[in-house]
């Protein structure tokens, strides 16, 4: 099929050409960023108005596991139609444009930031292609502009220590990356039809831990943001030790350990990408560290719960107006993941591990509270001890995130079944809540689904254009407003969340960890996940 192609004319950045749809164009592979070396810092890409820019073709995405695709649609439960997309070290810097044909000015941004632990994905993936959502923004009478970004993943986002420092190499690349294509955005996108001071940072999983990590920026970088499964209290910054193990292993798995400092890091600049990412193991830990340019805190559920972080406000809420926060009723379904096979002794190492990190006593409470026994099949161990780590990882983040927001906090639960064969089938399990925001599904979804689909679509494209899409979250009322994906009352969004009680009727959530944390600080609770799934 041939695809019609669409001529604009930015003011700065010349003439782009992009691909034409019915109502959407857009305008691919567009470069944000350039890189000196393959682990150097970001450096804001400035074009000419003399240039002729193709962007009628997808760009490079970071280098990653080339079966990354086949891991989420794996996840999903569902595939869509794969497009060829190329890798590359030093070309990956770039985003897609979605934006309505008849082009106006100052529309709405909405900035899709993906997943995949900090170590796979790509902005060309299909389940995030921005036009069924931004045809749906027109439809509305709302539009907006979309728009995907590549950011550096694995080691090429976030190896560092400090003899790489000392030879240029930079420091949470990944999310120097994202900082700088939203700075991008902030200069150029006015040339595109957008509003430059009404940007909405969308994060799912790992791009939701980056979103609440930029809150820390003291640099504006978006108006408002919307995390879904995933905050800086489910992926937090490594301390600079663990850095340090890191590269040394690296350069072990690479066989690079015995050259001099620098012919370490010039060898390790040289090495192709396929190399690199074949020698290391899947589960180093390539994610955001603490210090450096960012100097990223390790944030405190009751700290974060009371409004602070680290003592003082986030300085992100002198920039940042809103936040719409969410879970799926199953998120904890991505731990299975790191989590590996069933092991026969799973219930002894839970056990055990909890035991160190807390007491005994505390320990009992846990088991006792989510029902985890040795006398039950492993599979039933198992899924009870994924309870408690789908509620302190995600649904306790939520609360604490809508609770400590200084501004209007905008509060989701989805709960919308998986239908689609696999093992989550049944569930509202993990990133299932973004096969149904882009739309990109509905062909997939029954009458119901699809109703569910359009109405998150459209609750977030109220949000991104300074609306509320429902009242906002006020911990203090007697009812708690809360948007429910997959009730059967859709339209209601008045949902009663009491952290005492038993099961809440109507988000369909337990209360356990809220019950716990009268008890044990959720921080406590939360680091003592986190040494289990370390194999402390």
């Amino acid at each position: 099929m041939t695809v019609a192609h669409y001529v604009l004319h930015h003011p700065l950045l010349g003439e782009f050409r992009g691909q034409e749809h019915d109502s959407t164009v857009e305008f691919l592979g567009v470069k944000y960023g350039t890189l000196e070396g393959k682990f150097s810092p970001p450096i804001l890409y400035h074009g000419d108005k003399s240039d002729i820019v193709d962007a009628t073709k997808l760009g490079p995405a970071s280098p990653s596991p080339a079966d990354g695709i086949e891991m989420e649609f794996s996840l999903i439960q569902q595939s869509l139609p794969r497009p060829h997309i190329e890798q590359s070290e030093k070309d990956c810097l770039n985003l897609n444009i979605t934006a309505p044909k008849t082009i106006s000015a100052n529309l709405p941004v909405v900035v899709f930031v993906h997943g995949g632990g900090f170590s796979i994905g790509s902005n060309a993936w299909p389940e995030y292609n921005f036009r069924r959502l931004v045809d749906l923004s027109i439809e509305e009478g709302s539009p907006i502009i979309g728009i995907n970004i590549n950011y550096r993943l694995g080691p090429f986002g976030f190896l560092h220590s400090a003899e790489l420092a000392k030879f240029g190499g930079g420091q949470n690349n990944g999310l120097h990356d994202q900082q700088i294509a939203l700075l991008w955005i902030q200069k150029y996108i006015a040339g595109f039809g957008g509003d430059p001071n009404n940007v909405t940072f969308v994060g799912e999983s790992a791009g939701g831990v980056s979103g609440t990590h930029h809150l820390h920026s003291k640099v504006p970088l978006f108006t408002r943001l919307v995390s879904m499964g995933g905050t800086n209290l489910l992926i937090k910054p490594v301390p600079e030790i663990v850095n340090e193990q890191t590269y040394g292993q690296s350069l072990q798995l690479l066989n690079l350990q015995d050259l001099p400092a620098e012919g370490r890091v010039k060898a390790l600049e040289a090495l192709p990408a396929e190399k690199i990412l074949a020698s290391l193991v899947p589960d180093m830990a390539f994610i955001p560290s603490s210090g450096g340019d960012l100097n990223l805190p390790t944030n405190n559920f009751e700290e974060l719960y009371l409004g602070q972080s680290e003592g003082t406000t986030h300085p992100g809420k002198s920039w940042c107006k809103e936040i719409m926060i969410g879970d799926c009723q199953m998120d904890g379904s991505i731990l299975l993941t790191m989590l590996g096979s069933i092991k026969p002794g799973i219930f002894q190492q839970f056990k055990d591990s909890i035991e160190r990190s807390l007491d005994a006593d505390s320990a009992a409470l846990i088991l006792q509270a989510y029902g985890i026994t040795e006398t039950d099949p492993k599979e039933d161990t198992l899924a009870n001890i994924l309870k408690f780590g789908n509620d302190i990882n995600f649904l306790a983040p939520v609360l604490v995130y809508a609770h400590g927001w200084d501004g209007n906090a905008f509060m989701y639960f989805f709960n919308e079944p998986n239908t689609w064969d696999g093992p989550w089938k049944g569930y509202a399990n993990h990133i299932l809540d973004v096969a149904y925001l882009f739309q990109n599904y509905n062909e997939a979804l029954t009458e119901g689904q699809r109703q569910t689909a359009v109405i998150f679509g459209k609750d977030l494209i109220r949000f991104a254009n300074g609306k509320a899409p429902w009242p906002v979250f006020d911990f203090a009322a007697e009812e708690l407003n809360a948007r429910v994906y997959g009730s059967k009352d859709l339209e209601k969004v008045t949902a009663r969340v009491d952290t005492t009680t038993g099961p809440n009727e109507r988000t369909e959530r337990r209360q356990t960890i809220f019950q716990l944390s009268q008890t044990i600080y959720l921080t406590k609770l939360s680091d003592a996940w986190d040494s289990f799934m370390i194999g402390n």
